[in-house]
């Protein structure tokens, strides 16, 4: 009996973290999002995992940090909920196959402790598709869809404050797959993008405190799987919804007054046709009735089977937002064109972050090529003596700014790392005997 007691107390003592999780994301194709707080979000069986892909410069891969549990049945739908300013997300919405909406939030921004913030019950199916947005006056709306053929709209007018439906939209016999909210450039006005199985794309707006349906926009040729709203940097809204058709459409949304004043007489007659092609409405913000019209932009193609899902580039996504350069040298980076002199740049960031664009700034020297030599599909910049392969920017060859952005695959910037700047012949060794000179520059980032 003595020694069944210092059993249990010697199991009682003993304390468990969790160490390693493995787990696959279910099959259907809404359930991950990756935020801008660097997690990636996504359903496995009935719980939603915390995927952080690159934790410190020593980790090689990522892992699952957190298990978040609360459902009853498998998660088909996960989205982050935007914060004004682009800041970080720390709010999270799941959709689930047990009919139910919930609400993850985090407790604190050093705290990795996430909990239920809110359940939101009413569906009769399963939940496909979430969509959610925050807007400048820390109002946010979450808009659900299900498989009872109905979307709920879901409103909190504070941070803190409950969750109330504000309106249940039912689409008869029909049912929506894909959701995406925005707000109309130059208002405070929401705007709710539906698809689904009737091939259109339906957009609603706020009007009264309710909302209503503006537009119906046909063109795709089977069900609507996906669709994303990006502001672009011009003030225009952006949509792109993508089919079981194949094809990827993208829509522009904007003031119809401005799309007449950017036509010139010259253009007039060809934009006498393209509205003939538009759909014009009206939307009222804070008392003044303002019109908007919706003209498909673009048809994309490439595909050669059904496209489930469609997303934004963050650099589109971030809209007309300025995001300020942060100089990353202390000191000037200077690097020669042979010899293997680059330079060398520490970054004392005090966390990843990952990389929209980098700047050169030319501070002085010279760069001396007598017979440069570089690729096809290259550009010698002659005041920097740098050969520009791709993603990089050149206004003019011997301006004093040459700066790399639209990368095709961002990049994070790890704590600490090391960047180096090196002169295309003296890095690939090919050609640069004749060369000679030294040039140091300023280098400038900037983040998502």
């Amino acid at each position: 009996m003595a020694d069944v007691e210092s059993k249990t107390q010697l199991i009682s003592c003993c304390k468990c973290s969790l160490e390693y999780v493995s787990v696959g994301c279910n099959r259907t194709p809404l359930c991950v999002d990756w935020g801008r707080n660097g997690w990636v979000a996504y359903g496995a069986c009935y719980s939603v995992a915390l995927y952080r892909p690159k934790r410190t410069k020593c980790d090689s891969f990522g892992r699952v940090e957190l298990v978040l549990n609360g459902h009853k049945d498998r998660v088909n739908c996960v989205k982050w909920i935007p914060r004004p300013g682009f800041e970080k997300e720390n709010e999270l919405v799941s959709g689930s196959t047990d009919k139910t909406v919930i609400v993850w939030q985090r407790k604190a921004e050093q705290d990795c402790t996430w909990e239920v913030s809110a359940i939101l019950e009413g569906h009769q199916g399963a939940v496909n598709s979430v969509a959610a947005i925050t807007d400048k006056r820390t109002r946010t709306i979450i808009v659900s869809a299900s498989a009872d053929s109905s979307v709920r709209i879901w409103d909190r007018k504070q941070p803190g404050n409950a969750f109330t439906c504000l309106q249940t939209v039912s689409f008869g016999n029909g049912f929506i797959l894909a959701l995406a909210i925005s707000i109309f450039p130059e208002t405070a006005v929401p705007v709710i993008a539906c698809g689904g199985e009737d091939s259109k794309v339906h957009l609603f707006t706020e009007k009264d405190d309710k909302f209503v349906k503006v537009q119906s926009l046909p063109g795709h040729e089977d069900w609507i799987r996906g669709a994303e709203f990006a502001l672009e940097d011009g003030g225009d809204l952006l949509l792109a919804s993508c089919s079981q058709d194949g094809f990827i459409r993208i829509w522009r949304i904007a003031l119809a007054n401005k799309s007449q004043e950017a036509n010139s007489d010259a253009l007039q007659d060809a934009f006498e046709e393209l509205k003939l092609t538009s759909n014009v409405f009206s939307v009222i913000d804070k008392g003044v009735d303002k019109e908007f019209s919706v003209v498909l932009e673009s048809v994309l193609t490439g595909h050669e089977g059904w496209i489930y899902g469609v997303h934004w580039h963050p650099a589109i996504r971030k809209g007309n937002t300025t995001f300020a350069w942060s100089q990353l040298n202390l000191r000037e980076v200077c690097f020669e064109c042979r010899g293997d002199h680059h330079g060398t740049i520490y970054n004392f960031i005090s966390e990843p972050k990952l990389v929209a664009a980098m700047k050169l700034v030319y501070k002085g020297g010279e760069i001396r090529q007598e017979k440069p030599s570089h690729l096809p599909e290259e550009r010698i910049h002659q005041r920097l003596g740098l050969a520009v392969v791709r993603h990089a920017r050149v206004d003019e060859s011997y301006s004093d700014e040459l700066v790399f952005t639209n990368f095709g695959v961002p990049f994070y910037l790890e704590k600490h790392q090391e960047l180096r700047i090196w002169c295309g012949e003296d890095l690939k060794n090919r050609n640069d005997a004749d060369n000679q000179g030294r040039v140091c520059v300023d280098v400038y980032i900037k983040f998502y």
